[in-house]
């Protein structure tokens, strides 16, 4: 017993960093070719891992480099959303995203390919930087390691693989890496990176900024004697600092919330109830997971991007490693402060009302929906619950830094525990084959449509069918309406026109005016609505036209106020 009992203590002690593990550009290397193989059957097999945010994240980064390449010919902009100037104050931004993507499109010039290194890129920073916070309080390399291996191949994660930004905590990681680093050193050098980094977080996603100022300030309760040390004047202007820098994207937000011409089509209460996690959800696995989990059967709804999202099983696995990291963890500051933040990210996940099996409990969240300004674009509240597996996988750490260490002792128990751990967690979470979404030529428009661009010059186009709704269009192809107004956008970055086709987060007026002319579009009338809005041309795609009632709808033969300038199998151009 004693011999169990020192090493129990010698796990709770620093150790030399250089005697556990590689060094930190070995480890990043590490992560970047496991998430390579783990990502690689996507483009090899012409597919995305998602077929909402993916697709909308391919088409406005194609549209910021589409801008900086027209800004530096100096040639003409063209858009989508027309005649919108500018469509992305209809949505949450990631400008820094785009431009990491427009890296990747130098790379690959393929969409699909350079979406694939995105997607590589993203994940192994988001675990390196998870890494190098996890270490400075673990002291092992391999066990920091796996803990944020874990965060990353979560099943959460892969139930919100189609929106990246929320999950790519690179910049968070790295603030709070500089944060402790400061208050371990009392070094404002560091605690300055710290809030630089916190002011650049929101040009990659407004939700991890809130996210990361929740933890930060969590942080500051229990740290407030080394924010003394390091003197409250220097901690307020350095949050100053930071806060000028987030200054321009907070403003635009707010200047966007109160534009005339921003439209809300969804009833917020709605959104936020059905985007928040409830009880069973904690239940649910992806149909496809390893582990065939009974409360969970496959149905109609499980394409559905939005209520996949609610999938937040993680298993038995993760939970046991970080009760017992929590006993293992010595240092009671650090683990006071991981502990509130599991709460907070669990409470926010759960939204203002919290729904256990059928009961409905009152939250203090809703104050947050009712007071604090931009609320309206955090409605999708089960995000909130990456904070929650940020702190498991923090605790796991520790369970994995005694089994190491056992291996002093005993080097097949130490062996086996870690084979049964690693493997029973990624049972448990990885889904496998990862779910893959059909691209419909995302990455390329038709060559008639290119022909006709280049032919026939339309100044503003409609592409038909256009129709802004979320009803299955295609269920064995996973094809929403929404699905070809992205289409249209990512094409239209390719072409020399404006489209008046698009989609956002938020609806422009205009794009609802066009919607209720499109339902009464044979009328001679909103033929020349449309033509008063500047449209000139109207392409329908017949091959995108679905079920009997659209391919009779958009079929326009005889149409008056309309000339037929082409007219193939797989499309027919009209000018008005």
């Amino acid at each position: 017993m004693t011999g169990w009992s020192n090493l129990l203590k010698k796990s709770q002690k620093d150790t030399g960093l250089e005697k556990n593990g590689p060094g930190p550009f070995w480890i990043f290397i590490l992560y970047f070719f496991i998430f390579l193989l783990l990502f690689l059957p996507y483009p090899i097999e012409k597919s995305l891992p998602g077929n909402c945010d993916t697709w909308l994240a391919v088409a406005l980064s194609n549209t910021y480099l589409k801008n900086i390449l027209t800004f530096f010919n100096e040639g003409e902009v063209f858009r989508a959303l027309y005649p919108v100037k500018n469509i992305f104050s209809f949505g949450e931004s990631s400008p820094g995203l785009g431009l990491l993507f427009i890296f990747c499109k130098i790379i690959f010039s393929n969409d699909l390919w350079a979406y694939f290194l995105y997607l590589v890129i993203q994940f192994s920073l988001t675990s390196f930087a998870f890494f190098l916070f996890a270490d400075l309080f673990v002291k092992h390399r391999w066990a920091s390691f796996i803990g944020a291996l874990f965060f990353c191949t979560s099943h959460f994660a892969f139930s919100n693989i189609d929106d990246t930004l929320i999950i790519f905590y690179f910049f968070p990681f790295l603030s709070l890496y500089f944060l402790h680093k400061s208050f371990k050193r009392l070094n404002k050098s560091e605690f300055i990176i710290s809030a630089l980094l916190l002011g650049i977080t929101p040009y990659f996603s407004f939700y991890l900024y809130f996210y990361l100022l929740i933890i930060l300030f969590t942080t500051f309760f229990f740290y407030k004697d080394e924010i003394n040390k390091l003197g409250i004047v220097f901690f307020l202007s350095s949050l100053f600092i930071s806060f000028i820098i987030s200054s321009p994207l907070i403003f635009f937000y707010l200047q966007n919330s109160s534009n005339p011409d921003f439209i809300n089509p969804y009833n917020l209460p709605m959104v936020i109830k059905s985007t928040s996690l409830q009880g069973g959800d904690f239940f649910k696995a992806l149909p496809n997971n390893l582990m065939e989990i009974k409360s969970h059967k496959l149905n109609n709804q499980d394409p559905f991007w939005a209520l996949l999202r609610r999938h937040a099983w993680m298993g038995i696995t993760l939970p046991f490693l970080s009760l017992f990291g929590w006993f293992f963890n010595n240092d009671k500051r650090i683990s006071r402060t991981i502990i509130c933040i599991f709460l907070l990210g669990l409470l926010l996940s759960l939204g203002p009302s919290i729904f256990i099996f059928g009961f409905k409990i009152p939250s203090p969240v809703a104050i947050l929906y009712e007071w604090v300004p931009l609320s309206s674009f955090l409605r999708v509240p089960l995000r909130a619950f990456f904070i929650t597996l940020i702190s498991l996988c923090f605790f796991a750490c520790f369970s994995f830094k005694f089994i190491f260490e056992l291996g002093e002792k005993s080097k097949i128990l130490s062996a086996f525990l870690l084979i049964l751990f690693m493997s029973g967690y990624f049972i448990e979470n990885i889904p496998y084959p990862l779910k893959k979404y059909p691209t419909f030529s995302l990455e390329k428009p038709p060559s008639y449509y290119e022909r006709i661009d280049k032919v026939y010059r339309p100044q503003v186009l409609l592409n038909l069918p256009s129709l802004i709704r979320f009803d299955f269009l295609d269920s064995e192809n996973d094809l929403y309406s929404f699905n070809r107004e992205i289409l249209y956008m990512n094409w239209q970055t390719k072409l020399s026109h404006n489209i008046v086709n698009g989609v956002n987060g938020y609806i422009p007026k205009k794009r609802l005016q066009l919607q209720s002319l499109l339902y009464n579009l044979k009328s001679l009338s909103s033929l020349g609505q449309l033509k008063k809005m500047g449209i000139d041309m109207i392409l329908i795609h017949k091959n995108l036209l679905k079920g009997v009632e659209e391919k009779k709808y958009f079929s326009f033969n005889l149409l008056k106020g309309a000339k037929v300038i082409e007219n193939e199998k797989s499309h027919m151009l009209l000018a008005l």
